[in-house]
């Protein structure tokens, strides 16, 4: 076993730190210029230029940021192996947050963040965080080496990167290339907007930590956001893992309950010590794609490593694709997996050449005889641009027209935009700011488009395969809509994957529903990607309930028990219908609901509503001090349409008195408190609780203390026992609370986990 490396770079490092961190010197667009430390020379630099920043032999006990388009190479000037002698270096952690320049906690925490449109290349030299858990008083114990937030590239020669928990964390496309990297929780991680991170010939050491609690070390924990397209996330290609045997190592495993995809790939890499599980339980998967494509795979090479029976394996990828996708850093860094038509393409949209940057850094790599470009493969797409650089003259617009001084044309509701498409073919509609309405071609069933981010600094895209050759494309605004750029692909392999099957589901298979009640409902198609994955709602009897466009069904008060039949119908041209039988009861005499954060609008008001205002009236949520935002992006929409999530970290937020959110409603009769729905999540652990209290001027009382700390993206129901009395006239608070947890008792909430509750459901009747 290698010695850890950290504690050798500590003692090294120690002779250069006694001295003083030596000048740096930056070069680019032929002249250079010295200074005292490598924060001023980035800072130095203002434009989208190429810079080097030339560090000799020594220790800089630096945190580094920088926010811009130039790309930045920080260059150690030794031939020690990973940089050993050249080192940057400061212990900072999620409660230290000494990266005062970034805007959030998890940007804070790192040694180096950088963010914008500009590349990052690092070469011989040691990023490394000296944060200890415990050395702080705080919960947060994340502390990466690098944590780059761009748009563009990273790529890394000859490096060490050193830490504990998430070491290192990517978006975009990153290149790690005969690396050490270094850490025990999740230290080789992916932001959801991560395409890949590709290490190849490095050594990555799951080192062993006194003072972790769980004596547990995860390698990869990567995330990707939900989406057509899926990169090859993170890929461990001809490298070697070290592990210790004082604690169990798994490959990799998800801190997120829903929400992404986890995309991590192991290729021809030994390792040893490895728990026989290989995977901590199940990753997040895209319907219907083999996990060997999109979830935690390995080749065989590595398997047969491990020791491990190949045989019925759903994580072992196919000869076939390590031959044609991971045989080489070109065609993993530049593939993709198109989930739509079911096949790997290569990524026009950003390639990248790997090879050249190695060759024109002068760095000595395995030569690479891997191609982005599959046999027979057609990569030359059609792109419409609306910004006045394409010619548009096949398309036909109605009512679409380019506004002034725009990147974009807009239509109003009704207009249309017409493009006749000879061959089969891959479209992609993007647009800003405002915008629905539905995509159709031929005799092909419609799908539907939603633009309206309000910005138009961002763009949104929707997919639709055209399988049948000389179709005529037609969009239509169903509300005044931004089309940027239209891209078509043609594929004459494409083929029509029909939907064969609905199913409906009732909110934990429920058979019955109170009037004035809400359930959400569910389907299943089979097969599970088909080539059309949009469906409509209906329901048999609509005196009975409403059904909205995503299956949240609200029960009416009807006067008598009703059966109704919920309906799932597929967008395809063959229309499957998939139902559930649901009995509507007729509600209890008295009985009424109260409900906040059930929508983005009623995030950003706060307002709530009654469904009986003769028995109770709601007035505003009001969120405990601090910073409080709307946020979707906690919660799934299976479990709130809406939320409300705390942003402010300015100090310690311990107890039960900091993050909450009351609840108010007036009794216009004498009522009683039921039951209390409440959906609450935040972000990546699991060390927060949820407590329900009642208030009444300076009278409180409990109603649940739910300490199960599974509260990434949960929905409760919680029964009030015995039941809480409101006089007539008088107002309550019902307090939902937020807070830490550990297995020990309560402790901080961890910074930058966004604490969030979504839609919130206050029951009652008359009092008895």
């Amino acid at each position: 076993m290698l010695k850890k490396l950290s504690a050798v770079l500590l003692t090294t490092g120690a002779l250069f730190a006694a001295s003083g961190a030596p000048k740096v010197t930056v070069y680019g667009k032929g002249s250079e210029a010295s200074f005292d430390t490598i924060q001023a020379a980035m800072d130095s630099i203002k434009d989208d230029g190429e810079y080097t920043i030339s560090l000799p032999k020594g220790t800089y006990k630096e945190v580094l940021y920088y926010n811009g388009p130039a790309t930045i190479k920080l260059s150690g000037q030794t031939a020690e192996k990973y940089g050993k002698d050249v080192i940057i270096t400061e212990a900072n952690d999620g409660d230290i947050c000494l990266n005062v320049r970034a805007e959030s906690a998890q940007k804070k925490r790192c040694i180096i963040e950088f963010e914008g449109t500009g590349n990052l290349i690092l070469e011989n030299l040691t990023v490394q965080n000296t944060f200890e858990r415990g050395s702080v008083k705080g919960s947060n114990t994340q502390a990466e080496t690098l944590g780059y937030d761009g748009s563009g590239y990273v790529a890394a020669y000859n490096c060490s990167f050193l830490s504990h928990q998430d070491t290192l964390r990517t978006t975009g496309k990153t290149w790690f290339y005969k690396c050490y990297v270094e850490g025990d929780t999740d230290f080789i991680w992916m932001e959801a907007t991560g395409k890949v991170a590709l290490f190849e010939e490095c050594e990555i050491n799951a080192i062993y930590d006194e003072k972790h609690t769980t004596k547990i070390s995860y390698i990869g924990a990567p995330r990707m956001e939900i989406a057509q397209t899926a990169g090859k996330g993170l890929v461990i290609y001809n490298s070697q893992i070290i592990t210790d045997p004082r604690q169990k190592t798994y490959f990799g495993r998800t801190p997120w309950r829903a929400g992404y995809y986890n995309q991590i790939a192991y290729i021809n890499t030994k390792a040893s010590g490895i728990e026989k599980e290989i995977w901590l339980e199940k990753p997040l998967t895209a319907p219907g794609v083999p996990q060997n494509i999109i979830g935690w795979k390995m080749d065989s090479a590595t398997a047969k490593n491990l020791r491990l029976d190949t045989k019925d394996r759903p994580d072992i990828i196919t000869k076939a694709d390590v031959k044609a996708e991971f045989n080489g850093r070109n065609a993993i860094v530049n593939r993709y997996f198109d989930i739509l038509s079911n096949k790997y393409r290569k990524d026009t949209d950003t390639e990248w050449d790997i090879n050249g940057l190695a060759e024109k850094s002068g760095w000595k790599v395995t030569a690479d005889k891997s191609s982005a470009t599959a046999k027979k493969e057609n990569t030359q797409k059609t792109v419409y641009a609306f910004d006045g650089s394409a010619d548009v003259s096949k398309v036909k617009l109605n009512g679409f027209a380019k506004e002034e001084g725009a990147a974009y044309i807009a239509g109003e509701a009704g207009s249309t935009l017409t493009l006749t498409l000879p061959e089969k073919s891959v479209v992609k509609v993007s647009g800003c700011n405002l915008g629905t309405g539905t995509i159709k071609a031929g005799n092909q069933g419609p799908v539907s488009y939603y633009f309206a981010n309000n910005t138009t600094d961002t763009e949104l895209s929707k997919y639709y395969i055209v399988y049948e050759k000389g179709s005529e494309l037609t969009l239509t605004a169903d509300t005044k809509t931004c089309i940027t750029k239209i891209e078509v692909l043609p594929d004459d392999t494409l083929t029509f994957r029909p939907v064969t099957e609905v199913k409906v589901n009732t909110y934990k298979n429920r058979k019955q529903l109170q009037g004035k009640n809400t359930m959400q409902m569910s389907a299943v198609l089979t097969p599970q990607n088909p080539t059309n994955d949009e469906y409509t709602w209906s329901v048999s009897d609509p005196e009975a309930a409403d059904i909205d466009s995503n299956g949240f069904l609200t029960a009416k008060a009807v006067k008598k028990d009703t059966v109704i039949k919920v309906i799932a119908t597929s967008k395809d041209q063959n229309k499957v219908q998939g139902e559930a039988e649901l009995k509507i009861i007729k509600p209890e005499e008295g009985a009424f609901s109260v409900t906040w954060l059930n929508s983005p609008a009623a995030s950003e008001s706060l307002e709530g509503t009654s469904d009986e205002l003769t028995m109770a009236e709601a007035s505003k949520a009001v969120p405990s001090k601090g910073k409080w935002t709307y946020n979707s992006g906690k919660i799934t929409d299976d479990i709130a349409k809406g939320a409300l999530s705390f942003t402010d970290y300015s100090e310690s937020i311990v107890g039960r008195d900091k993050v909450y959110v009351d609840f108010p409603l007036t009794a216009k009769e004498k009522l009683e408190i039921t039951n209390i729905e409440v959906s609450y999540g935040n972000h990546g652990t699991s060390n927060m609780a949820c407590q329900v209290m009642w208030v009444k001027g300076s009278d409180k009382g409990n109603i649940a203390d739910d300490t199960d700390r599974q509260v990434r993206n949960s929905k409760k129901s919680y029964r009030v026992y015995p039941t809480v009395k409101v006089e007539k006239g008088e107002t309550i608070n019902i307090r939902v609370i937020l807070y830490g947890l550990n297995g020990t008792g309560d402790i901080p909430i961890p910074t930058g986990k966004s604490p969030t509750l979504g839609t919130v459901k206050v029951s009652g009747r008359a009092a008895k």
